[in-house]
C-alpha cells in the first residue's frame, strides 16, 4: 500500500510540458485619484503565481491555462480586492485607500475569499506580526487572536486552545496537512514553527468540514509563503536575540518563480537558555533548541498546477518538573537532563488540475513524527507515528453566485515503539475514510448561505504486545525483579467509529461596512489511543485509560456582527458549545507507586463565551485597539472544565509614519494586557489571580545597499512583573512566566 500511494505521489508530481498559452493584462489604479499603483501586488491563489504592478500600474501574465481565476491584488494603505480574471480579457483594477485594512482575504475557506462572503469567520495572523511579537515560543504569538490561548510549559513547549478546548479536540494543519504529533496531551508540542509561513488562519468551532471531522474546538491552518512573484528571485535573513533566555534564531531563505517553474529553500535555527521569570529567579530546564529546513518546487502548465514541498523541523525542549530541577547544575543551551527529542518530516505533493469546466484539488502527504523522551540519561520513551493522507476535493462547475465541493479523505497511521523503556502508547494502526460536500450560494449580493455534511469512518487496531513496565523511578536502567513478574501482555483489540457532521451558516451583508453571521455546526472525535489504553506513569501522575469510552459528539452554535469604515473597525462574536460524552482525565484519590491515578472520563460539558474587538485610527498617524474574550467550561454536574483561560482585556496605542526621510513605515506601540482573576478552577486546579502587563514595540524599515532592511525592537512584560498564568502547567511546581524580555530583530530583504 506504501509503495502503491509513494508511486501516487511521483505521478501526481511530474513536470509536465508548457504549452505556450493565454495572456491577462491588467492596470492598477488609485480609485480616488486614478493615478497608477507602482508595486501593487495581484496574487492567484489556486495556481500560487504572483506578480507586482511596473511603475504604471500595469502588470501581464503569460502562460495561465484557459480559465476563470479568483485573484486577490493589495497594496498598503488601501483595501484589498478580490477579483475574477480569465485568459481573456484586460483587467483594470481600481484600489480604495483605507486606514483600517478590510475586509481580510481568507484561505482555510470553501474557496479562496474575502471574509465578508464566508458564513464562518476566520481569524488570521499574519507572518510579520509574528516575527515582531517579540516571543520565542510560536505557540504564544497565536494568542494575538481573541479567544485562542496557549498550554506553555515554559518558552519551548506550548499548545493552543481555542475557546477552552485544546489537544485532540482542535484540528492543526501545517498546508491543510493535519498534524499528527501525539496531541493527546499538553506536554506534547506541535513540532513546528514560524519560519517559511505567509500566516495563521483560525476557524472557532466545529465547522470545518472540508478539513476534518474532530474539530470539535476548532482548526489552526499554518499557510506556506508565497512564491517569488513571477520574474523575481527574492531572499531574504533574519536574526533575533532575547535577554530572557540569552537566546536567539536565525532564519534564511531564497525563492524564484518564471513563467511555469517556482522553488524555494528555507533553514532556521533558535536556540534559548533558562528563562528568567519576573522575580529574577532563573527557570531550570526550561531551556529549548530547535532547526528547520524547507523546501519546495511548483510548476504550472496546461494541465494545471503541481508542487512538491518537504518540511522537517527538530525541537528538543527541555522539561522543567519536580524531578529534574534539583539535577540541573549550570545554565546551558542544550538539555540534558530531562528532555524530548523531537523530529518531524513532511513531504506533500500538492496538485489542481482543470478537466473543462471542473477544479480536482489531489493532495498527496506523510509525515512522520519520531518523539524520545530522555530522563536522566536513559531513553526513557521512543516512539515513531508515521502518517499517510489522501485529500481529494473537486469543484463543480460554478457561477459568481454558487460554489459546490465534492471531496474525500484517506488516512493512515501507524505507531510503533523502539527501545524506550516506557511505552507511552502501545503500538497500533488506524485507519479513516471520509466524505464530505458543501454548498455556498449568494443570494440578492447580499445574502449568503453555506451548508455542508460529512461522514467518518475509521478503524482502529491494537495488535497483541508485550505491555512495557511503568517505573516512576527514572534512575533505574532495568526493572526489579518484581516489576518483571508483574509484566503483563497486551490483549488485541481493534474499535471502529463512524459518524457524520453537518454546517449550516448564513451570512448577510447589510452594506459595504455592516454585516452578521449565524452558524451552527457539529463534530465528533473519536477517543483516542491514549483515552482507551493508557495505563502508567505519564509525568507526575499514574493514568488509567477506559478501553469503553465512546466518541465525543458536540454542537456549537455562533453569531457575530462586523463593521468596518475607513478608520474604524469592530467585530463581536458570541458561541454556545455542546460537547456530549466529553472526555476528560480526573482525580481518583487513589495513589499508585506513590503517584496519584488520574482516570479518563466522560460526561456531558458545555462551553459559552465571546470575543470582541475594537480598532480605531481616528488620524492618519495613530491608531487605537482593544480586545475582549471570555469563555466559561461546566461539565454537567457543574464542575468547571480543566484549562480554561483567565477572562481577558487588552488594548494598545500606535504611533505611525509611512515615512520620514530614508526611513519608512515607523511605528511606536504600547500595548496592556489585563487578565482578570481566574476562579474557575477544576478539581485539579487552583484560582489564579489576576495580572497585568504592559509591551511596547518600535519598528522601521529602510534602504541599504539597495535592499530593505526591517529593524524592530519589542520589550514584552515591560515592567517585569512576577506572575503566573492559568494554563502555565509550571504552576504546579512553583515557578513563574518569564520577566522582562527585550527582543531585537534585524531582516534583510533581497
Amino acid at each position: 500500500m506504501r509503495k502503491t500511494i509513494l508511486s501516487l505521489i511521483l505521478i501526481f508530481s511530474m513536470v509536465c510540458y508548457a504549452f505556450a498559452l493565454r495572456s491577462v493584462e491588467g492596470y492598477v489604479y488609485d480609485k480616488n485619484t486614478n493615478k497608477p499603483l507602482t508595486g501593487a501586488t495581484l496574487y492567484i491563489h489556486e495556481l500560487e503565481r504572483g506578480i507586482v504592478s511596473d511603475e504604471n500600474g500595469v502588470f501581464v501574465f503569460h502562460d495561465l491555462p484557459d480559465k476563470s481565476y479568483r485573484a486577490e491584488i493589495s497594496f498598503l494603505g488601501y483595501e484589498t480586492r478580490i477579483v475574477r480574471i480569465d485568459a481573456k480579457s484586460e483587467l483594470s483594477v481600481g484600489l480604495e485607500p483605507s486606514l483600517i485594512e478590510a475586509p481580510e482575504v481568507v484561505v482555510t475557506a470553501s474557496n479562496f475569499a474575502s471574509q465578508h462572503e464566508n458564513a464562518v469567520k476566520i481569524e488570521a495572523v499574519n507572518l510579520e506580526n509574528i516575527e515582531s511579537s517579540g516571543v520565542s515560543s510560536f505557540a504564544e504569538s497565536l494568542t494575538a487572536i481573541p479567544g485562542v490561548d496557549v498550554i506553555s510549559k515554559g518558552n519551548g513547549i506550548g499548545k493552543p486552545v481555542i475557546r477552552g478546548l485544546s489537544n485532540s479536540n482542535i484540528l492543526f494543519l501545517n498546508n491543510g496537512v493535519k498534524m499528527e504529533n501525539y496531541q493527546f496531551s499538553e506536554d506534547h508540542p506541535y513540532v513546528i514553527d514560524e519560519t517559511g509561513i505567509d500566516r495563521v488562519e483560525v476557524i472557532k468551532g466545529p465547522a470545518s468540514l472540508l478539513y476534518g471531522s474532530d474539530a470539535i474546538g476548532g482548526l489552526i491552518n499554518l499557510l506556506p509563503e508565497h512564491p517569488a512573484p513571477v520574474g523575481d528571485v527574492d531572499g531574504d535573513v533574519s536574526v533575533v536575540g532575547h535577554t530572557v533566555s540569552d537566546g536567539g534564531q536565525l532564519n534564511a531563505g531564497v525563492k524564484q518563480s518564471t513563467n511555469n517553474l517556482s522553488w524555494g529553500i528555507r533553514g532556521s535555527m533558535k536556540s534559548h537558555r533558562d528563562y528568567m521569570d519576573g522575580s529574577g529567579r532563573l527557570v531550570p530546564n526550561s531551556r529549548f533548541s530547535q532547526q528547520s529546513a524547507k523546501a519546495f518546487l511548483g510548476h504550472n502548465n496546461h494541465l494545471g498546477f503541481f508542487k512538491l514541498s518537504y518540511d522537517y523541523s527538530h525541537l528538543m525542549p527541555g522539561m522543567t518538573n519536580a524531578a529534574s530541577a534539583p539535577l540541573v547544575n549550570k545554565n546551558g543551551y542544550v538539555p540534558d537532563v530531562w528532555y524530548q527529542d523531537l523530529t518531524n518530516h513532511t513531504v506533500l505533493s500538492k496538485n489542481t488540475f482543470y478537466l473543462n469546466d471542473y477544479k480536482v484539488n489531489a493532495n498527496l502527504s506523510w509525515s512522520k513524527n519520531h518523539r524520545i523522551v530522555n530522563a536522566t540519561g536513559l531513553k526513557s520513551v521512543d516512539m515513531a507515528l508515521s502518517s499517510w493522507g489522501l485529500d481529494l476535493k473537486t469543484w463543480l462547475p460554478s457561477s459568481d453566485v454558487n460554489d459546490i465541493i465534492l471531496g474525500m479523505q484517506a488516512n493512515m497511521n501507524d505507531n510503533n515503539n523502539y527501545d524506550g523503556k516506557v511505552k507511552v502508547l502501545p503500538d497500533y494502526s488506524r485507519r479513516s475514510l471520509a466524505v464530505m460536500g458543501l454548498y455556498q450560494h449568494r443570494f440578492f449580493e447580499r445574502l449568503s448561505l453555506q451548508a455542508g455534511a460529512r461522514y467518518d469512518y475509521s478503524y482502529l487496531y491494537i495488535p497483541e504486545q508485550e505491555k512495557a513496565v511503568h517505573s516512576h523511578d527514572e534512575h533505574d536502567e532495568e526493572p526489579d525483579e518484581h516489576e518483571e513478574e508483574h509484566a503483563e501482555e497486551i490483549l488485541a483489540q481493534d474499535y471502529t467509529f463512524y459518524n457524520g457532521s453537518f454546517s449550516l451558516g448564513a451570512t448577510w451583508e447589510i452594506n459595504h461596512h455592516l454585516l452578521f453571521r449565524a452558524n451552527i455546526a457539529t463534530a465528533f472525535r473519536p477517543p483516542n489511543v491514549a483515552e482507551l489504553t493508557q495505563d502508567g506513569v505519564h509525568g507526575s501522575r499514574y493514568e488509567m485509560g477506559d478501553a469503553d469510552l465512546t466518541s465525543q459528539r458536540n454542537y456549537e452554535a455562533d453569531v457575530s456582527g462586523h463593521y468596518h469604515s475607513k478608520s474604524l473597525s469592530v467585530d463581536i462574536a458570541g458561541f454556545y458549545n455542546r460537547v456530549y460524552n466529553y472526555i476528560y482525565l480526573s482525580p481518583t484519590g487513589i495513589y499508585k507507586e506513590e503517584l496519584p491515578v488520574y482516570l479518563y472520563s466522560q460526561h456531558n460539558a458545555s462551553l459559552f463565551g465571546g470575543e470582541a474587538t475594537l480598532k480605531y485610527q481616528p488620524l492618519k498617524w495613530l491608531e487605537l485597539n482593544s480586545q475582549v474574550s471570555l469563555v466559561r467550561g461546566l461539565l454537567s454536574d457543574g464542575q468547571y472544565l480543566p484549562f480554561i483561560p483567565h477572562d481577558k482585556i487588552n488594548g494598545g496605542i500606535k504611533i505611525m509614519r509611512r515615512q520620514l526621510g530614508v526611513f519608512s513605515r515607523l511605528y511606536l506601540s504600547v500595548n496592556f494586557v489585563h487578565a482578570l482573576e481566574q476562579r474557575r478552577p477544576s478539581q485539579f486546579e487552583t484560582v489564579t489571580p489576576d495580572w497585568f502587563l504592559l509591551h511596547a514595540s518600535a519598528g522601521t524599515t529602510f534602504k541599504f545597499a539597495a535592499n530593505k532592511m526591517n529593524l524592530s525592537l519589542n520589550v514584552r512584560n515591560l515592567l517585569d512583573k512576577k506572575y503566573i498564568d492559568h494554563l502555565s502547567t509550571l504552576k504546579g511546581v512553583g515557578y513563574y512566566n518569564p520577566g522582562r524580555n527585550i527582543a531585537l530583530r534585524l531582516k534583510w530583504i533581497f
